[in-house]
C-alpha cells in the first residue's frame, strides 16, 4: 500500500493511519454560487466546528463566528464528524440568509424574468 505524502499524513496513536480531509469552503448560500465570482477556499478539515469557523474567517477577512455551516444541498452541518474528506461546505452569515430569501422572494413572484 502506498503512503500518502509526508506532509499529507496523520498520526493515529502514535502511527500513520490515514490522509487529513480537506474540505472546499465557500461564503454564501450553495445555491446564489454560480452568481458569485469569490472563489472557495481548500483547507483541511479541522478538529471542531469553531475552529473551522474561525480558519475560514481568516481566510475570507470577515468573522464566521455567528455563521451556519451547509453541504452544498443546503442542509445544515452542526457536527464536525458527518463532514468528509472532498465535502464542499457553504459559510452562511445574516446576510446570506437575507439575500437567499429576497431572490427567492423574487423568483416566486416573477418566475419568468
Amino acid at each position: 500500500m502506498k503512503l500518502p505524502k509526508k506532509k499529507e499524513r496523520i498520526l493515529c496513536q502514535g502511527r500513520t493511519c490515514g490522509v487529513v480531509p480537506r474540505v472546499s469552503v465557500y461564503k454564501g448560500h450553495p445555491s446564489q454560487q454560480r452568481f458569485s465570482s469569490e472563489p472557495g477556499k481548500l483547507m483541511r478539515l479541522p478538529s471542531s466546528m469553531e475552529e473551522l469557523k474561525n480558519i475560514a474567517g481568516r481566510k475570507f477577512g470577515v468573522d464566521m463566528r455567528e455563521t451556519i455551516v451547509v453541504n452544498d444541498e443546503g442542509a445544515e452541518i452542526d457536527s464536525i464528524q458527518v463532514i468528509r474528506d472532498n465535502d464542499k461546505l457553504f459559510l452562511l452569515g445574516s446576510e446570506d440568509f437575507f439575500e437567499f430569501n429576497i431572490n427567492k422572494q423574487s423568483e416566486l413572484t416573477n418566475p419568468h424574468s
